[in-house]
């Protein structure tokens, strides 16, 4: 299945197909203006320009290893799919099956056909198999072409739960993380408030 161009908008730092951009701008722009915009301003998800990916997972819901009902003590893993050394790791929670994490990372240089893995890692001092302790979901790159935010289900390994995960994909500046991970704060591309010109 064929995929239309996606670009990133910088007026708004949404990513849009063409035709989403006439849809949003049509009324009030000319063709010539939208065609001028796209090919001038809109940045192609293959640019070189600097890509930022923001994930953080806010909390996990019913977390369970294997049929136990004792909750976990867990740990969180974020990581760029294929690419082991981008690995980042939460702190310990402690015996709480709905843990508030509220754990952020923002992957610089980040390549937009990247699939992200999420893990819950359970501890255990008498296992030391980590597959044994483990549960993941992959979230697709397509996903970050719009923000994302939702609960996901970890569909791999013997640690049962959801996860509420956010992601925002951005070119340019990025956006800073205040410490501890609450906030993210956006900045956007300098853009003239006018856009294109009008009819």
């Amino acid at each position: 299945v064929s995929h239309p161009e996606m670009r990133m908008d910088p007026k708004d730092d949404k990513v849009r197909s063409f035709a989403e951009l006439v849809e949003n701008y049509g009324p009030e722009w000319s063709s010539t203006d939208l065609h001028a915009y796209w090919d001038d301003i809109c940045i192609p998800l293959s640019s070189k320009k600097a890509r930022y990916l923001h994930v953080g997972i806010i909390r996990a819901k019913g977390l369970r290893l294997g049929l136990s009902d004792e909750a976990p003590c867990t740990r969180f893993r974020i990581r760029v799919c294929g690419k082991p050394e981008t690995a980042v790791e939460s702190g310990l929670t402690l015996f709480d099956s709905n843990p508030v994490i509220e754990f952020h990372h923002r992957f610089d240089n980040y390549d937009p056909n990247d699939d992200v893995e999420l893990s819950v890692v359970s501890q255990d001092p008498f296992i030391q198999d980590e597959a044994l302790l483990s549960g993941h979901v992959v979230l697709s790159a397509r996903n970050f072409w719009r923000d994302f935010a939702g609960d996901l289900e970890l569909t791999s390994g013997p640690l049962h739960g959801l996860i509420d995960v956010i992601a925002k994909l951005e070119f340019g500046s990025g956006m800073d993380i205040e410490d501890g991970g609450k906030d993210v704060v956006e900045s956007h591309l300098a853009l003239s408030d006018a856009g294109p010109g009008r009819r």
